[in-house]
């Protein structure tokens, strides 16, 4: 009898949770559809308030195409792997953007070293400064990083573009080239030349940020390179100097070239003739731009320049590996060749020809014991007019200021 009273008990404690927890669950989704109607009601609110479009005007963009910047670049083929500081200069050129590290001024995490993305822009594609410039508020974190300390670094990388998509290669793949500018970063003096020139470099690569808002104290600012590195291959990364990155030396790859003077010969008198030189103009990846080479007594290029010293100097990388590894025959223009036409002269300097001739047999130890046996004096060849070939559309003429200290010219 105890034991069917307890069961009854039981069923009527069950019988009342059960009841309870019914309850509760109308509760619950009474609950749960409030707070959904709640969320509906305020997405809409927001998309009513801060939709995209008002975002985007509210930084000064907006689906004018007519203004977007058209990014008709075509990036070829990297620089040669032996010329790091062209490397550099191309990977820097091509970027629009940088990832840049700083010393962090919040609280959270004072001191820790940050990363942030910023716009950046050296000039035009093919003919950057090597500098590079951006547009900076004071609102962002970064800017108030740079207040307390100026050190920073910029990372760059082709992994931006499609040149290492293409190449189905991952962004860390070193192959991938990416550059890491280290120095200081210091404003722009406003009513300076140099701000000008900031303002149109970069403009011209963002010309949407010009919308930018007046009460936001966007200023320019530039980093003031101490240190370079680039990973552009597998075995480490290079690093640069300043001043390689500057004025890369771009006229080093070949050893040998074409040499036209008017001839002397009684039976070609005044006919344009062809012969092969050795020259350097330095060593590889340092080199001058200038062309130095021996000259005998004996050969008719010498008779030749003794009398009108006149020339033009072919040199071509169709006998190097570079245009082999491509499978490119020498005369298919993507095979770069360099004209240059002007008048050789003596080496009369005597601390020049020490410094040439050390240089000079360098490149070409084996002519130094030929030349024992030859009355040979050293001369130079010195440019005036400057044409490059190296794709389809015919040849380019280059400034004489260019080509001696360049500002690199890639396209």
């Amino acid at each position: 009898m105890m034991l069917r009273i307890a069961s009854v008990i039981a069923f009527c404690v069950l019988l009342s949770e059960a009841r309870n927890f019914n309850d509760a669950r109308v509760n619950y989704d009474k609950y749960w559809k409030e707070f959904q109607e709640f969320i509906k009601w305020k997405r809409t609110k927001e998309l009513s308030e801060y939709n995209v479009e008002f975002l985007t005007r509210a930084i000064g963009f907006d689906d004018d195409k007519d203004v977007q910047r058209i990014d008709n670049r075509a990036i070829q083929d990297l620089p040669l792997i032996n010329q790091p500081a062209l490397v550099a200069r191309y990977v820097v050129n091509q970027a629009d953007w940088a990832a840049i590290a700083t010393i962090s001024t919040r609280k959270d995490v004072e001191t820790f070293p940050v990363a942030n993305l910023i716009s950046i822009g050296d000039g035009p594609i093919g003919n950057g400064t090597g500098i590079p410039y951006m547009y900076l508020t004071p609102l962002d974190y970064t800017a108030q990083d740079l207040v307390k300390d100026h050190r920073a670094t910029l990372l760059v990388s082709l992994a931006e573009g499609t040149y290492c998509k293409n190449k189905q290669w991952d962004a860390m793949d070193p192959r991938c080239a990416r550059v890491m500018l280290s120095g200081k970063i210091v404003a722009v003096k406003n009513n300076t030349e140099e701000h000008k020139t900031a303002e149109q470099l970069f403009f011209d690569r963002h010309p949407k940020l010009e919308n930018m808002p007046a009460d936001h104290g966007f200023f320019f600012a530039k980093l003031e390179i101490y240190a370079i590195a680039l990973l552009y291959n597998f075995g480490g990364p290079k690093y640069i100097s300043v001043e390689d990155y500057f004025h890369p030396s771009v006229n080093h790859i070949a050893d040998y070239a074409v040499v036209a003077t008017i001839s002397t010969r009684n039976d070609i008198d005044t006919y344009p003739v062809a012969n092969i030189i050795a020259y350097s103009d330095g060593l590889i990846g340092t080199g001058t731009g200038i062309p130095y080479t021996y000259i005998t007594s004996l050969g008719q290029i010498a008779q030749n320049i003794e009398k009108d010293n006149r020339a033009t100097i072919l040199m071509s990388l169709g006998d190097d590996s570079y245009c082999q590894n491509k499978q490119l025959d020498p005369i298919d223009p993507r095979c770069p060749s360099v004209m240059l036409t002007g008048k050789f002269a003596t080496v009369e300097d005597t601390a020049e020809y020490k410094t040439e001739a050390q240089l000079f047999f360098k490149r070409h130890p084996k002519l130094k014991d030929l030349f024992e046996f030859e009355t040979v004096k050293m001369v130079k060849f010195l440019p005036e007019d400057i044409d490059l070939v190296d794709n389809f559309d015919g040849p380019r003429n280059i400034p004489v200021d260019d080509y001696l200290r360049p500002p690199v010219n890639y396209k």
